[in-house]
């Protein structure tokens, strides 16, 4: 691999990566809102899977408004998927701890 074909890929991974942000950024409000009623009685781990699966559809719908081609789009799907199940397990796990407080403080 020569020093330009480098540059190029990794120009490349960095767009990807950016278009995948673009895409978790517009797919977790969706997703958020056919999961958020039975998540936050879930574990962690139930709540991860659980929006792993639900968040497929979103994600993939939304990446492939980006118009990439096939190969690009399945990179998307997969980096923004991950991103949008780490976003909304860390704001279950917040405001599970939320609801915790507000029970010890009753």
């Amino acid at each position: 691999m020569s020093l330009l074909d480098a540059f190029t890929s990794s120009a490349a991974a960095r767009q990807t990566a950016e278009i995948a942000q673009q895409v978790s950024r517009r797919s977790c409000a969706a997703v958020w809102h056919k999961v958020q009623a039975r998540v936050l009685v879930m574990s962690e781990a139930q709540a991860r899977g659980y929006i792993h699966a639900h968040a497929a559809e979103v994600v993939q719908a939304e990446a492939a408004r980006c118009g990439a081609s096939i190969e690009r789009q399945q990179e998307l799907v997969r980096l923004a998927r991950a991103a949008v199940v780490d976003t909304l397990v860390c704001e279950v796990a917040r405001m599970q701890r939320t609801q915790m407080g507000r029970r010890r403080a009753a």
